[in-house]
């Protein structure tokens, strides 16, 4: 069954679409994780990256939860891997990850013998139970399996970003027994945003925006719902991680999660736009 993923970057750390940063403070965590772990969820995603993040989910959810966390490098040591990702358990007060990821799948893929080895020793010592990557298109996704021995994986998939199910990786990868984790499913927000409210880099997302919300008021939902609805709907998909930085904001998304999908025979590909590059967060910097 697919699961739920509370997505921990603005637990210390800024984190946002432009003009739409929240960093969510020591008691708004407390009132998130209780949310979140009263309604049946248990995993959680973070990482040393992501400020103090790391420590927040610890001293929060004092081991009632399972992890994802990540690595920003590469080691060239992969028993020095090992030891950084154990001071990770160490404070997230966990005993193993559910997954470790590296966060860049260019320098990951730049020193395939490196994660190779990393990857074979987080497996070994017993740390993290499945390894892999944080990438941001098929072609990375299918490297990493292919010249890393990847298990994991991390991409972004949203209603203007469907590269990963039009090119049928998801299908592939799901095939090949790689477990994924949809990221970017709100698109950092915006798809949850006033269309009017985009602008800056954001203002090429104005019009395929209105058109999420159309199909959505067609249909008698949010666009929370829709976005929601089509990330469950996809094969290949073992779990979607979704942030709050508010509880108010957290409510309408478990209910929304609780809910049977709608929209099961529909096609919602006429919505893709990711010819349009800012449908990609790295264009916003």
């Amino acid at each position: 069954m697919i699961e739920l993923v509370l997505g921990t970057a603005n637990w210390g750390a800024a984190y946002g679409a432009p003009g739409r940063e929240a960093l969510v403070d020591d008691a708004t965590a407390v009132e998130l994780a209780e949310l979140f772990l009263t309604t049946g969820h248990d995993l959680v995603d973070t990482a040393p990256a992501y400020g103090a993040a790391q420590s927040m989910v610890g001293r929060v959810l004092a081991g009632r939860a399972r992890v994802v966390s990540k690595l920003s490098a590469v080691p060239d040591d992969p028993h020095v891997g090992v030891q950084v990702v154990a001071e990770s358990c160490r404070r997230l007060r966990v005993d193993r990850l559910e997954a470790l990821l590296l966060h860049d799948a260019a320098a990951a893929l730049a020193s395939p013998r490196a994660a190779r080895a990393l990857f074979a020793a987080l497996r070994d010592s017993g740390v993290a139970a499945r390894a892999g990557v944080s990438v941001y298109s098929p072609a990375e996704a299918l490297a990493a399996v292919d010249e890393l021995g990847a298990d994991a994986l991390q991409v972004p998939c949203n209603l203007l970003d469907q590269r990963f199910v039009s090119s049928g990786c998801l299908r592939e990868l799901a095939d090949r027994g790689v477990v994924v984790h949809l990221r970017s499913v709100f698109l950092n927000g915006v798809l949850l945003a006033e269309p009017e409210s985009l602008a800056g880099r954001l203002a090429p997302l104005v019009e395929p925006v209105r058109r999420v919300r159309a199909v959505a008021q067609s249909h008698g939902v949010t666009p929370l719902q829709l976005s929601l609805a089509f990330a469950r709907r996809l094969a290949g998909v073992d779990a979607v991680v979704c942030g709050a930085y508010a509880a108010d904001q957290l409510r309408p998304l478990l209910a929304a999660w609780a809910q049977e999908p709608p929209l099961r025979g529909d096609s919602l590909g006429d919505l893709d736009a990711s010819a349009e590059t800012a449908t990609d967060p790295r264009t916003w910097r």
